[in-house]
């Protein structure tokens, strides 16, 4: 199925597969950055007083596009924090920047209870209300995001049957990917510098051995792999780590 909308900004009308959805595309005749919406939800029906039925189309959750201001309220429930924006028909997880300044959002895939089709989950980058990097991925997850703007995120993939697999990815803050990692294991946390310039994820137990149980640690500046540490290292000993490096005493894999 395609997905018909037009450009914002100068009315272009444009058609994209519906695997495009979400995406941030180029208005072929003006050149603005846009999003695809979302393909229209199935059609449900509605229940009168009367006892008559009505058709009524589902809400479209949908991502902010690039420069969007969005309204919001968070709220918490243990540990974690969800964000609600009404004017986007949407609601998923959040993280904030250790200095408030960025939010990063994300909803993790969920099946149609209609269609039984399953989307791919949502993220997207706020700059105090301002939306600066939008995208989806299958299933994201574990979001960091640091006081410069880069962040993190784990993909949990959609998986069939006994699979182990996960995808680490670190962005910039205009949603570029700066570090990309795919593993034959699930994907267990992950977490970036406050300074953005060192992230890492962890592996639960895998049959695949150099990938089972491990943290993989990131140079986002030069965007290579700085070290492999046996075992799940949290964030104070990766910080220790690179300290280590810098100072010479310390190998690439620990």
């Amino acid at each position: 199925m395609d997905i018909a909308f037009n450009c914002d900004k100068c009315g272009q009308h444009i058609v994209i597969d519906e695997a495009g959805a979400g995406m941030s595309v180029q208005c072929p005749t003006c050149g603005a950055s846009l999003i695809v919406p979302m393909a229209e939800d199935a059609e449900c029906v509605q229940i009168n007083e009367d006892g008559t039925s009505s058709i009524c189309p589902a809400p479209q959750t949908r991502l902010p596009r690039l420069g969007e201001q969005v309204e919001y309220t968070i709220e918490r429930d243990g540990q974690s924090r969800f964000l609600k924006a009404e004017q986007l028909h949407f609601f998923g997880e959040c993280s904030r920047s250790p200095d408030g300044r960025f939010i990063l959002v994300w909803q993790e895939s969920a099946v149609h209870p209609f269609t039984g089709k399953r989307n791919w989950g949502l993220y997207f980058l706020l700059d105090r209300k301002s939306t600066i990097a939008a995208g989806k991925m299958q299933r994201p997850n574990d979001g960091k995001v640091s006081n410069i703007g880069n962040f993190v995120l784990n993909d949990w993939m959609l998986k069939t049957g006994e699979t182990l697999a996960g995808t680490f990815y670190a962005f910039a803050p205009n949603g570029d990917i700066l570090v990309t990692k795919e593993l034959k294991a699930n994907l267990d946390g992950n977490g970036i510098s406050d300074d953005g310039r060192i992230a890492f994820c962890g592996t639960c137990m895998s049959n695949y051995k150099d990938h089972s149980d491990k943290t993989f640690v990131f140079d986002l500046d030069s965007k290579t792999l700085l070290s492999t540490i046996e075992g799940q290292a949290g964030k104070i000993k990766v910080q220790n780590l690179v300290k280590r490096l810098k100072q010479g005493t310390q190998s690439v894999s620990d």
